[in-house]
């Protein structure tokens, strides 16, 4: 595969993504195009050997244009070396490595996400947000730098669980397919069901969608977002209480699968003093693979 021509499958993708998420296409359509794309994924993994190192490199990159990062890098500290495993961004600070990690390497603390500001030029001064784990006996360094206040530190935080779990666990990563978040979805629902000995008719799944958030806090940016997303799903979980599953299953639609029929009545959402309005689908699960009706009703 070309460039060109994974430029064309990387494009159509996207537009599928985008047309499931605005409501144009079913899940069952989605599912379709899911099972086309990833027909020809696998074709191409047939006559490609994985490289884990690639597959880093592409994780910086993608960290990068989508952080707001000058710079992303997967680092192995052994011994006085520093092994720059994978990287991408800004050759300034690519070069300049060793200095800059002398310079917050008395501060290094393992498991812990940690910040240092350091100016590279007279003019410029980069936020270096990084993170020092040890797998398997190995000491790895994560760290990215960005000179912009729209930088997501949850962002960067998710980007290291990730290449956490590649490293140590490589075997088990197959594929950027190995990332199905619809899957891990149905997966928890599934799981759900199973621990409260399902019973037909008697589960509820109510979706609550927040079509306004985006646009009323986009101002306020990503982060002020994410966090107005972690307090509806604390409070619909309040709301239900007991024998409930909570999950936010897009940007702005949360499901709660519950065995609950008397949630308390508080069921106002107010952020920053402005009241959200939203709407609730509601829908009975009679059997297992009634899930993925679920998908269906999202907008």
């Amino acid at each position: 595969m070309n460039t060109t021509e994974f430029t064309q499958l990387q494009n159509s993708l996207k537009a599928s993504i985008k047309e499931y998420v605005l409501g144009n296409r079913t899940y069952s359509d989605a599912e379709k195009d899911y099972h086309e794309f990833k027909k020809v994924i696998e074709l191409y993994q047939e006559n490609t050997n994985f490289n884990s190192s690639e597959y880093l490199t592409t994780l910086c990159a993608a960290h990068s244009c989508e952080n707001f990062a000058k710079y992303t890098g997967i680092i192995a500290l052994e011994n006085d070396a520093l092994n720059i495993i994978a990287s991408y961004g800004n050759k300034t600070i690519k070069n300049n490595l060793a200095k800059i990690i002398e310079e917050f390497n008395l501060n290094l603390k393992n498991n812990i996400r940690q910040t240092k500001s350091i100016s590279l030029t007279k003019s410029i001064l980069y936020n270096f947000h990084y993170y020092k784990t040890i797998i398997d006996g190995k000491t790895y360094l994560l760290l990215s730098a960005t000179s912009s206040q729209f930088f997501s530190p949850k962002t960067f935080k998710h980007f290291t669980e990730v290449v956490c779990k590649l490293i140590a666990e490589p075997a088990q990563i197959e594929s950027p397919l190995t990332f199905n978040y619809f899957a891990d979805v149905k997966k928890k629902i599934l799981n759900f069901l199973d621990n409260n000995s399902f019973d037909d008719d008697k589960c509820l799944v109510k979706l609550y969608c927040f079509d306004d958030i985006p646009e009323i806090f986009s101002h306020m940016g990503i982060d002020a977002i994410a966090d107005i997303y972690d307090r509806i799903t604390i409070k619909l979980k309040r709301i239900y209480s007991i024998n409930s599953l909570v999950l936010q299953i897009s940007g702005k639609t949360f499901a709660v699968i519950t065995y609950n029929p008397k949630p308390e009545k508080d069921n106002t959402f107010s952020f920053f003093s402005i009241v959200i309005n939203y709407m609730v689908k509601d829908m009975v699960l009679t059997k297992k693979t009634d899930i993925n009706k679920i998908w269906d009703m999202v907008d």
